[in-house]
């Protein structure tokens, strides 16, 4: 799944370059196969609430449950609970919300809640589905990883300017 949010992560440099924040997610099915690909538009279309909007419109929830949305960063409590209602099977993210709070610290720009989606998951009466960030796995703890979000929350900074 590591191959799948660097495919995410290639997706966010388009979303800055159209003068959005430069996050992004992918929608992986159940043959490992990339379905549909999406960056963010807007403060309130973000890639992970538009992309489980698509995948609602084109796939039945029985086959969106055994799918993954991956997502470059742990998506916050609005796209969480699309994923939630659209029954997207999976969640992987690259780094946790706690980690880009460290690195943007408070900016107007790219304001982060303390609701981690695991909780937000875990807190309705569906049953939740499965989450799982690299950080989590040490991956996402590396000095590369840290460079990509510095350099997405550069990009955002430079946005938001």
């Amino acid at each position: 799944m590591s191959a799948h949010i660097r495919t995410a992560n290639e997706v966010a440099p388009d979303a800055a370059l159209h003068g959005h924040h430069p996050f992004s997610a992918v929608i992986v099915g159940p043959e490992d196969r990339i379905l549909i690909r999406q960056g963010n538009i807007g403060t309130v279309r973000n890639a992970e609430t538009e992309l489980s909007r698509r995948a609602a419109n084109a796939y039945p929830a029985e086959f969106l449950w055994t799918c993954t949305l991956v997502s470059t960063g742990e998506p916050c409590a609005m796209c969480t609970g699309t994923l939630n209602w659209t029954n997207i099977g999976r969640l992987l993210y690259g780094y946790e919300e706690s980690t880009l709070l460290a690195v943007t610290g408070s900016h107007p720009a790219n304001p982060t809640r303390s609701l981690d989606a695991r909780t937000v998951l875990g807190s309705g009466q569906k049953p939740p589905c499965s989450t799982s960030s690299m950080t989590i796995r040490r991956r996402g703890s590396s000095k590369a990883h840290m460079k990509h979000v510095r350099t997405q929350t550069m990009i955002a900074h430079q946005i938001a300017q």
